[in-house]
């Protein structure tokens, strides 16, 4: 992890960063999550890529591929779906996802999409800690809205958030077009 933050952003993690916890906060098949200082005093979440991850996937893909291949030459159903163009689409998906400077410009813009939402709550990425394998962003603190338990939807008021929530997602979808699942 500190070998993958040092290349990326060109400097020691603690040239970058006040303090950098080295146990991360989250982790997932691309990457981990750690809680950091800027060094302004500002606390962040650094998400950082999995060292080699790009080339595991390559690999992957390429036996993908192959086997596509092989189904679509011998097998009915590959001619009927064509499961070379379902992995080439797939390839190109999954390769955007490894560039964490997407997913910045992502959060940048649905942040200032739902800036009306002041009841939901997008990290806005912080540039100059970032790059293609790292993200620096907001830490957020609170609870996941799938989080809420049945007896605290009854003793919370929930309506104003829900209808927040309802009212973003149509924006997302019929507004702009495009919907962030997170």
């Amino acid at each position: 992890m500190e070998q993958v933050v040092t290349e990326e952003l060109g400097v020691r993690i603690s040239k970058a960063f006040a303090d950098f916890e080295a146990t991360p906060l989250a982790a997932a098949s691309l990457g981990q999550v750690h809680r950091a200082t800027l060094r302004d005093g500002r606390t962040v979440a650094v998400k950082v890529q999995r060292p080699g991850i790009r080339e595991q996937i390559a690999e992957d893909l390429d036996a993908f591929t192959e086997i596509a291949q092989l189904l679509d030459r011998h097998a009915e159903a590959g001619r009927l779906y064509q499961f070379e163009k379902m992995v080439d689409e797939f390839r190109k998906t999954l390769l955007r996802e490894l560039d964490y400077r997407q997913e910045a410009e992502n959060l940048q813009r649905f942040g200032d999409r739902l800036a009306r939402y002041p009841q939901l709550v997008v990290p806005r990425p912080v540039w100059s800690v970032s790059g293609k394998r790292v993200l620096t962003m907001d830490l957020v603190r609170g609870k996941k809205v799938t989080d809420i338990t049945g007896l605290q939807r009854t003793e919370q008021p929930l309506g104003e958030l829900a209808e927040a929530l309802l009212r973003a997602y149509l924006d997302q979808a019929f507004v702009h077009g495009e919907i962030h699942a997170d």
